[in-house]
């Protein structure tokens, strides 16, 4: 997929703020405000085309310079939002302005970058653990596998659920579902995501 169409994707997404403005019209003048700044930015979205990366299809189907070109657009997104989150509403005489600490700014940004990478680490920890097999035990809500167990060991007609899919098909559901994942896209390139991919990829020789 181009930047072109991310970006009118994107576009297609921001919400529009439309309730009525009550007599502090100042809320509502922001959020209008950040729709609009929003929508700009991804309409321009030409002004981020600038990569230098050679035109090659990557392993997951994305360009390599698209791939870069998508990081430039969300990584504008996301420093204006956390420009927006961190600052402090003030006003000097009747101007209104955002004022931004650097420092926290900073921390604030640094993760917001890395908390995808932290959930994905976590994933993978959790994926390469032995947990395989995996058997279906009785808690709080599944109460009757115990009933269910006892009925099959009497040798009844009762039969004992089992698992959906086999073992080799679940762990590559779990591979391919970081792998595999447009959601993930614009991570591919980055070392740390290869890692986890890596890591992730063992499962499959196990």
């Amino acid at each position: 997929m181009s930047i072109k169409n991310k970006a009118m994707f994107w576009l297609r997404n921001v919400n529009e703020y439309s309730a009525e403005p009550s007599d502090s019209s100042e809320l509502y003048d922001g959020y209008r405000a950040l729709s609009g700044l929003m929508k700009q930015i991804y309409e321009d979205y030409q002004a981020y085309e600038i990569s230098a990366a050679e035109k090659v299809r990557t392993k997951i189907g994305i360009m390599a310079d698209d791939l870069e070109n998508y990081h430039n657009l969300t990584q504008t997104i996301d420093c204006l939002y956390q420009m927006a989150a961190v600052g402090v509403l003030c006003a000097e005489g009747s101007v209104s302005c955002l004022e931004i600490e650097k420092d926290i700014f900073k921390k604030a940004y640094k993760n917001s970058v890395t908390f995808p990478f932290q959930m994905l680490e976590n994933y993978t920890k959790l994926a390469t653990k032995p947990i395989f097999p995996i058997q279906i035990k009785q808690d709080d809500f599944f109460f009757m596998l115990r009933e269910a167990r006892k009925k099959q060991m009497e040798e009844s007609f009762f039969a004992m659920p089992e698992l959906p899919q086999d073992e080799h098909t679940m762990k590559q559901m779990l591979v391919n579902s970081v792998v595999d994942s447009p959601v993930f896209a614009v991570l591919a390139e980055m070392p740390r995501f290869k890692c986890l991919c890596s890591k992730l990829d063992i499962l499959l020789k196990n």
